[in-house]
């Protein structure tokens, strides 16, 4: 148990190198020390309340019933996304996790089951990073209220029962960067309620599926980043189906490049001038329905996709997972990709 404990501290510690190396995160100066909950302490506040500034807070596979308060700059990191959950239980009119400090990472949890937010990123904090977790059913997924200089990278934000990501401006500069997350299923999956703000905040390679408002800004007027520029890309859009027939930063060059020969439009000052045509970070699997295993449910939503391009309307519809070598088209090669794998676990 004490090296499974080791090695598990040795992998955080390598995990929060790696992201600070990779997004310039800023952590704290002093001395580092690690504290493993429930080890050290039962629960993470106990845990938070304890700790000196630039602590990290390791916490093991289980699921904690807190609602949780970051007044200081530390590392609040779980063991595995999947297993490591922080329940806010609905039981308390408060947000699961509270964050009051700058500079602090929270990484690889589920956060679930608040009545306000799964994470709040309180006034005037910033250089916080929030990455790699699994936020779901909430009221809203995460709300920055006057937050600036923050990054949402890497989490896959769904089922919340409002917003995705609540974007609350009053007043300040804000230049948060929301960067390769799922936001899936919400109501709205990106609210923006600007009021006045100074630098924009910056969209790309995020996955936005079936929210019922995909991006939603209150007050017209701002204008976002909405890409990376040529061939980076920008985001998905589950509902918008271009076609992919050309390409180079005017798509106007013959050949496919995954980006979608159409921009999608958000609204009169904001435009996705480079959609992607694919998810992003889909990795192909004969699983097409993420039901766990490749069966005949899979072989017909192929079939219903059968020689589909991207920009095709039904029938046949264009059905980016169906497409399981990412050639842009179905085909017989993914028929015979979802054949070779016909009943194996997904």
């Amino acid at each position: 148990m004490k090296l499974k404990a080791v090695s598990g501290i040795m992998l955080t510690l390598l995990f929060i190198g790696v992201l600070s190396l990779a997004f310039d995160i800023q952590l704290a100066s002093s001395e580092p020390t690690t504290v493993i909950v429930p080890d050290d302490y039962e629960r993470i506040q106990w845990a938070i309340n304890n700790a000196s500034v630039g602590t990290t807070i390791f916490v093991k596979a289980g699921t904690y019933y807190e609602n949780v308060v970051v007044d200081k700059t530390i590392s609040l990191v779980g063991e595995n996304i999947t297993t490591t959950v922080i329940d806010g239980n609905r039981t308390a009119l408060k947000d699961t996790i509270l964050v009051t400090s700058g500079n602090v990472l929270i990484a690889n949890f589920t956060i679930r089951n608040s009545y306000y937010s799964g994470i709040k990123l309180d006034f005037y904090t910033s250089y916080n990073t929030i990455a790699n977790n699994n936020i779901t059913n909430n009221d809203d997924g995460i709300v920055l209220q006057d937050s600036s200089k923050n990054k949402i990278l890497y989490n896959n934000i769904e089922n919340n029962t409002w917003n995705g990501i609540f974007l609350i401006n009053n007043e300040g500069e804000w230049g948060n960067e929301v960067i390769g997350n799922t936001i899936k299923n919400n109501y709205n999956g990106i609210n923006s309620y600007d009021i006045d703000r100074v630098e924009a905040n910056t969209f790309f390679h995020n996955s936005f599926i079936n929210n019922k408002r995909q991006v939603i800004y209150y007050y017209s007027g701002y204008q976002d980043i909405w890409h990376n520029g040529y061939l980076s890309g920008g985001n998905y859009w589950s509902d918008h189906n271009p076609p992919d027939i050309y390409s180079g930063s005017h798509q106007n060059e013959t050949g496919r490049d995954k980006i979608g020969d159409i921009p999608y439009v958000i609204d009169g000052n904001n435009t996705d001038s480079y959609p992607l045509i694919y998810p992003y970070g889909c990795i192909p699997s004969a699983d097409l329905n993420d039901d766990g295993i490749v069966n005949i449910l899979d072989a017909i939503r192929l079939m219903n996709a059968f020689g589909s391009e991207p920009g095709d309307v039904c029938m046949p519809c264009w059905d980016p997972k169906a497409d399981i070598n990412q050639d842009g088209i179905v085909n017989i090669l993914d028929a015979i990709i979802l054949a070779g794998q016909f009943g194996e676990k997904g």
